[in-house]
């Protein structure tokens, strides 16, 4: 099993590089030891760096028991909480697996904790890793606030004709974050049409302008007092559009304006009537959407919990599929499952109880930094006589203690006076002996994938009996040095059969074993007490180990099968709790009031939209044709009469 899980994305940022030690037995308590980039740079919205999990004992070498799915990565916003995350962050735990991808999209402060699951209740938890999430790329100009859509009228009275009081705009990247902290020059402001085209008749500022300029520092300008010049051009009842642009010093990325719509009248009767239904509908435009907001948070919800219901039934059903194939019988599972699951480790205990052939030559230097071990308790053979042969083959280097460094043999060498054999594993090669090849090497009587004759007593390489609890690259390599090409076969006299047919095959024959406990060296000679094995017994221990039964391992899995399918039946039945309990609240009245406010906002919204866009606002009747003398002063000048008579001769009037 890889014992290394990969949290893998697409690297577009530097990023940490994460490494979870284990350092101890995982059947005992355990700290987790990380190891991060403290320079990474995380910006809002993109993707995580790949974060590296290594589990590793307290030996050094890798925990094979451990799953990638057990491990987990939790993030908050917020500061170290301890040891262990707040409460609301650890009941949403993600396996790493399908972990979080994107980075947070609000700036801030975050912390990421991982947790490694054993068993069933135990957590493993990481020291907790502070991440600073910064601004993406600048996007566009906004305001801190959007304002009002604005009504003004050609009026000498300047409340009427002021667009905005106050307006503080912000350069902000896409996720509406702060990013213009290094960006300064100004913010020019004009009137366009809505059509966008470019007529006479656009509205103008006061003194006369057709743009206005503010200043922007570090990303952020404040518009003050912005209003129209009294008897301003334009349209009695059009639209228009204010456009903030900013212009930045020296280089910059494109930037957005930002864009505001207002009307214009001629009378401020009809602003007054026009001023009322926009302020009403920006209300109404607000209040719908924080209903939709609300709406489409709740149906999202319950398609994330539908979805959490369906991903823990899925997983149920394979968990329950694994076990048939190994023969557990899962109709009742969901009943009797814990039961069960004490049974089997009941029965594993049983079986690692057993008696079985054991190497006892004690080992003083394992676990060490860069210690293999001693050759003895580096493999282990299934079959007692074919580990009686095999021993008996390598008896002279039983004791040797392998070492991957000259270093740490060389410490051996001084702590025992020379008296410890001690073997360095780059050093094992023997000359001519090419070990990269070995794996692939056929049998000596097998040329071009045909038998140049037919052997008997079923031939094997020795190497091929050997099972390698740890360390099986390096094992490999210190057993195809010492036994080389060794062939295991039935008896004496398949053995000298074998050799008689591989060298009248004008090949070099290896040494032979057999199971009998004989030896043929490779140079023909046999016989003899020096070729014999003696008996197990004589042996003392020196002899290797046998593995456990086939049986441990499928008992193994099948506890590791059945913690997984409780988790999973516990997570079913809390999530599907979780999902009936919000269906249920989306049926309650409270939930039905909320929606039908919605239906008839969303009705008084379009009357108001339809009576916006009917010009004029009110016909004035005949006895108010003759103003009074405030309204002499708000009325428009001749020039602007004659131009209006004119289009009413020419065209019909805009609405």
């Amino acid at each position: 099993m890889n014992t290394t899980s990969e949290i893998r994305n697409i690297p577009c940022i530097p990023g940490p590089i994460v490494k979870l030690n284990v350092m101890a037995d995982p059947n005992n308590p355990v700290n987790l030891n990380v190891e991060y980039d403290t320079e990474a740079m995380l910006m809002a919205g993109d993707v995580f760096p790949v974060f590296k999990v290594t589990v590793v004992s307290e030996e050094g070498g890798p925990v094979r028991s451990i799953s990638p799915a057990d491990l987990s990565m939790l993030l908050w916003q917020g500061s170290a909480s301890g040891s262990r995350p707040p409460p609301e962050v650890s009941r949403s735990l993600r396996n790493c697996t399908t972990s979080y991808k994107e980075i947070p999209e609000r700036v801030g402060k975050y912390m990421v904790q991982f947790v490694l699951v054993v068993g069933k209740s135990r957590c493993l938890w990481s020291s907790q890793i502070a991440l600073n999430v910064v601004p993406n790329k600048p996007v566009k100009l906004v305001p801190d606030t959007v304002p009002p859509t604005p009504v003004v009228s050609n009026s000498s009275t300047q409340a009427n004709r002021t667009l905005l009081e106050k307006l503080c705009l912000n350069i902000m990247d896409k996720y509406n974050n702060p990013a213009g902290l290094r960006f300064s020059g100004q913010v020019v402001v004009k009137v366009l049409s809505v059509e966008g085209e470019d007529t006479k008749d656009l509205p103008r500022f006061q003194n006369k302008t057709k743009t206005l300029t503010y200043s922007l520092t570090n990303g952020q300008s404040t518009i003050t007092n912005l209003a129209l010049m009294e008897n301003s051009p334009g349209e009695d009842g059009a639209e228009y559009q204010l456009q903030f642009c900013p212009v930045i010093q020296g280089p910059a990325p494109y930037l957005a304006p930002f864009t505001l719509l207002f009307r214009f009248y001629n009378d401020a009767e009809s602003q007054k009537v026009v001023a009322a239904m926009s302020k009403k509908r920006d209300q109404l435009s607000r209040s719908i959407e924080m209903y939709k907001d609300i709406l489409e948070t709740n149906k999202q919800l319950i398609s994330e919990l539908k979805s959490q219901v369906n991903d823990s039934t899925g997983r149920a059903s394979q968990l329950k599929s694994e076990l048939s194939k190994i023969g557990l019988d899962v109709s009742k599972l969901s009943d009797v499952i814990e039961d069960l699951i004490a049974q089997k480790k009941a029965e594993l205990e049983r079986i690692q109880n057993q008696p079985r052939r054991k190497c006892t030559m004690p080992d003083p230097f394992k676990g060490s930094p860069d210690v293999l071990g001693k050759i003895a308790h580096l493999a282990q053979v299934e079959d007692d006589d074919v580990a009686k042969v095999i021993s008996w083959h390598l008896l002279g280097d039983m004791d040797c203690v392998v070492t991957e460094t000259t270093a740490a043999a060389r410490k051996i060498y001084d702590e025992t006076q020379g008296r410890q054999q001690r073997a360095v594993l780059c050093l094992l090669l023997r000359s001519g002996f090419h070990l990269a090849t070995l794996p692939y090497r056929p049998l000596p009587h097998i040329r071009n994938e045909g038998n140049l004759f037919h052997p008997v007593g079923n031939p094997v390489f020795v190497r091929d009996l050997l099972i390698f609890p740890e360390h099986a690259e390096s094992c490999n390599m210190v057993f195809a040095s010492l036994l080389g090409d060794t062939i295991l076969v039935d008896d004496l006299d398949s053995a000298n059969h074998y050799r008689k047919g591989v060298v009248q095959s004008k090949v070099q024959c290896p040494t032979l074993l057999t199971r009998h406990g004989e030896r043929i060296r490779s140079n023909g000679k046999f016989g003899g007490l020096q070729n014999k094995a003696p008996s197990i017994e004589k042996l003392r221990g020196q002899v290797f180990g046998a593995p456990l039964p086939k049986e441990y391992q499928t008992t193994c899995k099948q506890i590791k099968l059945l913690q997984q399918l409780s988790v999973a039946i516990q997570k079913t039945w809390e999530r599907q709790k979780d999902y009936d309990s919000h269906m249920q609240y989306m049926k309650s009245p409270e939930m039905k009031e909320k929606q039908q406010e919605l239906r008839q906002q969303e009705v008084e919204l379009r009357d108001i939209e339809q009576k916006l866009t009917s010009t004029p606002v009110r016909s004035f009747p005949a006895s108010a044709a003759k103003p009074s003398n405030v309204d002499a002063a708000d009325s428009p000048p001749a020039k602007r009469a004659r131009r209006k008579t004119r289009r009413a001769l020419g065209k019909s009037p805009t609405s």
